[in-house]
């Protein structure tokens, strides 16, 4: 069984050594091999590169067994768009158990609740989101760039958690709603008092600690 992990960054930052903690982390508590992703970056690399990457790794350890796909951010949107459009690509959809994503963009219009409320959120406001999105570039109606227009039906088990004081947190809500009315098994978590990118601090406060055992309770349950 393998985790496959897709960096966060807003498909402008993040690499390998970002995330090698947390994916050496991941892999310690839940004794599967983790593959971390090193996907091509905007603007340099403009969509659909990233997707074309991540992919590209699913296609080629699928041929050797079992995996859960997980991400945060900008590679939590990378999971799920290429699980929206898995169609597409000669990939054994048998052998992918599940999807965790961590504080997702799933490409619903940025506007009420959320997307209001935390506009202006540390780390990430919703300003900040228009920036990433224009660097991308894309067709806001490609599902292979927005999760949410994809395949909701096809969807392997899912289970997402969202960050409250997040722009982004209503976005995973509605996923979720859409995802279950297509029949998808999905589990939405949010996740109380914690900002876009709070991952970096999981080992900063007990509270933060637990909920990052959530996720890998999650990754270790899908791979069961």
């Amino acid at each position: 069984m393998t985790v496959i992990y897709a960096h966060g960054g807003g498909f402008v930052v993040g690499d390998l050594d970002s995330h090698d903690d947390l994916c050496a982390e991941i892999s310690d508590r839940t004794a599967l091999r983790v593959i971390s992703v090193d996907y091509r970056l905007a603007p340099e690399h403009q969509h659909p590169a990233a997707y074309n990457d991540l992919a590209a790794v699913v296609q080629a350890v699928c041929a050797q067994g079992p995996v859960v796909l997980a991400g945060d951010s900008a590679g939590a949107t990378l999971c799920a768009a290429l699980l929206g459009t898995l169609a597409d690509w000669p990939i054994d959809a048998t052998q992918i158990r599940g999807q965790v994503l961590i504080y997702p963009l799933l490409g619903y219009e940025p506007r009420g609740g959320s997307f209001d409320i935390h506009a202006d959120a540390p780390l990430l406001s919703r300003d900040d989101l228009a920036v990433c999105a224009a660097a991308r570039g894309g067709d806001p109606d490609d599902p292979r760039a927005t999760p949410a227009s994809g395949d909701l039906r096809a969807l392997p088990s899912t289970r997402l958690f969202a960050s409250q004081c997040d722009p982004l947190c209503d976005d995973a809500t509605r996923y979720a709603e859409a995802a279950k009315t297509a029949g998808a098994d999905v589990l939405c978590v949010t996740q109380i008092g914690t900002v876009h990118g709070w991952l970096r601090a999981r080992a900063r406060s007990p509270e933060l600690a637990a909920q990052f055992t959530e996720i890998v309770e999650a990754i270790r349950d899908l791979a069961r």
